[in-house]
């Protein structure tokens, strides 16, 4: 029986030894590890300015997005936060407000790891802006919303269940499911407004209505977070903002030109540039006119919910084109073909004068850019653009991006794997993962978040070296693996010890 000690320093997990003496092995010898101890080097990455910038691009005409990240060192306990950072940075850089932004409009970015296969994995998923009347919730205030089938451009339109106008929030139409967080978007048409009481309120909530008591039947004006309000077409267009009127960025009085009229005013609650802002298209003025505008904070944990509430009598006040981008993820199999259809019907049946930016659904040239190369390392990308040609694009509607290799923040997993590269050579083992033979050791079952691995094996294995002739060795090469094959990157001095002994020899 022998024991030969093998050391190494190499951070890739190589253990290169040359011995200055002959190791003789006889014909049909067996090799067994022995222990194994190293420290496992815990990745960190800083962000600084060499590598915090984030390049992507969601078509030609919108052109390429820079998200700036936020400097700071991540470690193997705070990685979550680089991907909330990235995230949130990535989600700002998209906006929904004029000609060149028309890809942008319903998406979201949402950067993770994959629980399939434990990769980082960048979607660039596109909602569509419909109406989802699947998704609606029209009877939990206390008087029932409508929606009316209608024919021609007076289609799907809908009214509030009061007899009377009130200020009450006790006809609430709204979506349980959030809108899309980068460039999400909000929109109807007002198709009536002659109250002259009280007309409609029209915005987000951060709260999911459905777990929302509604006191006395009522929507508690708490939860009315972010919303434009068309009191009467007397009186300009209020904000109210968790249930409070506030200054309006900009006045502007409601053009609601008659009953159904292709001229009368869009409104729209949208997220664009990392902002709320809430927006009304008046058929006479070429731009959108601004009601509110508010930081989006908390975009990681904060979802915002669509809503309407009918203020005005039934006969009084109503609206049509209702189309939230409720965000793709809350709906991953969505139905596109049928989606595309129901965008091609609002074109077709409805004529719109006060005309807001309406999506593009087609394929378009997506890329997506880490600065330099330690951010993309960091990651498990091999290169630090995708695709990795800087003339290349992927051309398609939802872009997806994945990480060559597995994402392993503090370079641990489940076993090591020890394999002979040279001088232990061959060894009677086999691989299922690759279905091949291969020089393996050991697999060695121990693991630890400290990066610290000590192993010693009480009734060591020996594996058959099919050597049919003597032989005598001066170097072994060994190294170490996890169990995805990918090689251990190691923090200072590493053992291995093994044991070598003759065919027949007892142990």
């Amino acid at each position: 029986m022998r024991l030969i000690r093998l050391t190494s320093s190499n951070p890739e997990g190589i253990f290169q030894n040359n011995f200055n003496a002959d190791i003789k092995i006889n014909p049909k010898s067996k090799v067994a590890l022995k222990s194994l101890s190293l420290e496992v080097a815990l990745s960190t990455i800083t962000i600084d300015s060499d590598n915090d910038v984030v390049k992507f691009q969601v078509s030609g005409t919108s052109g390429i997005q820079s998200a700036q990240l936020t400097h700071k060192e991540y470690t193997p306990i705070n990685h979550p936060a680089l991907l909330n950072d990235m995230n949130e940075k990535m989600n700002a850089e998209l906006t929904n407000t004029g000609t060149n932004d028309k890809a942008m409009i319903g998406l979201e970015i949402k950067n993770e790891i994959s629980q399939q296969d434990t990769k980082f994995t960048s979607l660039f998923k596109r909602a569509p802006l419909i109406e989802s009347i699947d998704k609606q919730v029209l009877n939990k205030a206390t008087n029932p919303v409508v929606r009316t089938a209608g024919a021609g451009t007076d289609r799907g339109y809908y009214q509030g269940g009061k007899a009377v106008g009130s200020g009450f929030d006790s006809s609430v139409l709204f979506y349980p499911e959030y809108i899309s967080k980068g460039a999400g978007v909000f929109r109807t048409q007002i198709r009536n407004a002659s109250d002259f009481t009280d007309n409609l309120v029209f915005g987000l909530t951060n709260a999911n209505l459905d777990d929302v008591v509604f006191t006395g039947g009522n929507l508690p004006s708490a939860h009315i977070t972010y919303a434009i309000q068309l009191a009467t077409t007397a009186v300009d267009y209020r904000y109210l903002k968790d249930g409070v009127s506030t200054a309006p960025v900009s006045n502007q009085l409601p053009n609601i030109v008659g009953l159904n009229d292709p001229a009368n005013d869009f409104l729209e609650v949208a997220i664009s540039g990392g902002y709320i802002e809430g927006r009304v298209y008046n058929s006479t003025l070429a731009n959108a006119v601004i009601i509110f505008k508010e930081p989006y904070t908390d975009m990681n944990t904060t979802q915002l919910y669509p809503f309407i509430s009918f203020r005005g009598a039934t006969t009084n006040t109503s609206c049509k084109l209702v189309r939230p981008s409720l965000s793709f993820f809350n709906n991953p199999t969505q139905n596109l073909t049928k989606f595309e259809r129901q965008i091609s019907d609002d074109h077709a049946l409805h004529t719109i004068t006060a005309n807001p930016p309406q999506p593009v659904r087609t394929s378009t040239n997506h890329f997506l850019q880490f600065e330099g190369q330690t951010l993309a390392t960091f990651l498990g990308f091999t290169f630090p653009r995708f695709p990795a040609d800087a003339n290349q694009f992927v051309r398609t509607i939802n872009f997806t991006v994945q990480a060559q290799k597995i994402f392993r923040p503090n370079n641990l997993s489940d076993s090591i794997i020890v394999e002979t590269l040279t001088g232990l050579v061959p060894l009677n083992s086999y691989d299922g993962s690759t279905s091949q033979r291969k020089n393996f050791l050991a697999v060695v079952p121990s693991s630890d978040n400290n990066g610290s691995v000590i192993y010693e094996v009480n009734t060591p294995i020996f594996i058959d070296l099919d050597n049919v002739n003597p032989t005598s060795i001066r170097n072994i090469t060994a190294r170490l693996l996890f169990n995805d094959l990918s090689p251990v990157r190691m923090a200072g001095l590493g053992t291995i010890v093994v044991l070598l002994k003759d065919e027949n020899e007892a142990v």
